[in-house]
């Protein structure tokens, strides 16, 4: 779109280049969203990053879709803006203050989104995760409200292609637009040229070559390989098959995996997720993140191996060792308690997992969502006309360095009541792109 090119591999006389507004809460734009738009070849000078709103005390405040007027005050001073993606879409319903699955409450935020992107001759791109139950109609198993599915004018399904690992599929389950039906599309993905990989690299300074290296396997682009003859809802009933039964295999690994790992006595319970994982080919959590995201994805990992393996599987159990000591995993068979030796390896080995939250096993694990709002300097604020309707401060462009990111908006667009976006160096995040199940 950027670039004025035909996009989703479609034939067609292209307007030209546009440009386009991300609305994103979810992923890092300095670490994972701005290489990804480089490896796929976008023009960052028609991309823009809002992040938040300005209020007349110069008070920075999360953008939710209670600032539909200042969105549309953007629109008409930018109105080469043909595409905004909100990421989820659920996060800035939830931000105004409205429940999810409360049918009239989020039809009286999308229908005036809707109302504003037709007065605006905007597409607005909302996605929204599925629920579990596989037993529903694909509609239904848009979590929430049923107004996600009845105000858009059209939906459609993200999911692998059951018949060709490695290959996605983009299926519409609803379409209310005078233009015929689209066919799913497929695609899959692959690496930019080396050239380009390299100067995506080089950009990123603020990264070591190890983290370098993790996301140069990461930064892909799309190859779009034609329409399928394959509806939505079969699609996402034979992918659940096909993901059913891959489980099925994973927990049967898993199980004679810990079995063995636990034949000769206890085992510190993270100790455990961690190899086990690894033994799975799972990725374990970077040890760049934070401790704040990096916990609750450890003890999430903890968690499933406990449950779904120790417990049902092998019939054992996650025990303390002593007031305060570290957790491990036994078998009913196993003496207790472990040696002082083990205690001490386990507690510096769940230290260094966890640091510096004190180690502790989460029987109940919570995961917060965070809202982050980033604040300009003062130099900008003081440079910026008080009676500015719409300022585009920096648009996005390609990653700084960390220090740079710490003094100054990297990446940003502000809009008087006024959406302001400055966007932070942020680890790398291996969860950028669409996952199974997205619409």
């Amino acid at each position: 779109l950027t670039r004025g090119r035909p996009t989703l591999g479609l034939s067609y006389e292209p307007p030209g280049p546009v440009e386009v507004l991300l609305v994103g809460c979810e992923d890092g734009y300095q670490d994972t969203v701005i290489p990804r738009l480089l490896a796929a070849g976008a023009d960052l000078d028609r991309v823009h990053i809002l992040d938040g709103v300005k209020d007349e005390q110069e008070n920075v405040r999360p953008f939710s879709l209670l600032y539909l007027s200042e969105l549309e005050n953007y629109l008409a001073a930018h109105p080469a803006t043909a595409l905004v993606v909100i990421d989820p879409i659920t996060g800035y319903v939830g931000r105004a203050g409205v429940k999810d699955h409360h049918d009239a409450e989020v039809r009286s935020l999308l229908e005036p989104l809707a109302e504003l992107a037709n007065r605006r001759a905007t597409t607005v791109m909302c996605t929204k995760h599925l629920n579990k139950d596989e037993a529903k109609t694909l509609a239904s198993r848009v979590g929430g409200s049923v107004a996600y599915v009845n105000v858009p004018r059209a939906c459609f399904v993200v999911a692998d292609d059951p018949e060709n690992e490695g290959r996605r599929i983009l299926a519409p389950f609803k379409w209310n637009l005078n233009a015929p039906r689209p066919p799913a599309i497929a695609w899959t993905m692959e690496l930019p040229p080396p050239d380009d990989l390299a100067a995506i690299l080089a950009a990123c300074d603020h990264l070591n070559e190890k983290d370098k290296a993790k996301l140069a396997g990461q930064l892909n682009r799309l190859a779009w390989a034609g329409a399928v003859d394959i509806d939505a809802d079969d699609l996402l009933r034979t992918a659940a098959k096909v993901e059913r039964k891959q489980t099925q295999n994973e927990i049967d690994r898993a199980t004679e995996w810990l079995r063995e790992r636990l034949a000769n006595g206890p085992v510190g319970s993270i100790v455990c997720a961690r190899e086990g994982d690894t033994s799975l080919g799972r990725r374990w959590p970077d040890p760049g993140l934070p401790a704040e995201k990096r916990r609750p994805i450890v003890l999430g990992r903890v968690k499933w191996w406990r449950e779904t393996i120790l417990k049902k599987r092998l019939e054992g159990e996650s025990r303390r060792a002593g007031y305060n000591g570290p957790y491990f995993f036994r078998l009913s068979h196993h003496a207790w308690p472990p040696g002082a030796d083990a205690v001490t390896t386990t507690q510096q080995a769940d230290d260094a997992e966890l640091s510096p939250v004190e180690a502790v096993e989460a029987v109940e694990a919570t995961v917060r969502d965070q809202a982050s709002t980033m604040v300009s300097t003062n130099a900008e604020r003081a440079s910026r006309p008080d009676n500015a309707l719409v300022e585009a401060v920096v648009e996005a462009r390609q990653p700084r360095s960390r220090s740079m990111a710490s003094t100054d908006s990297t990446d940003s667009t502000v809009i008087k009541g006024n959406p302001v976006v400055s966007v932070e160096a942020q680890p790398p995040c291996v969860d950028g792109e669409l996952e199974e199940g997205d619409i």
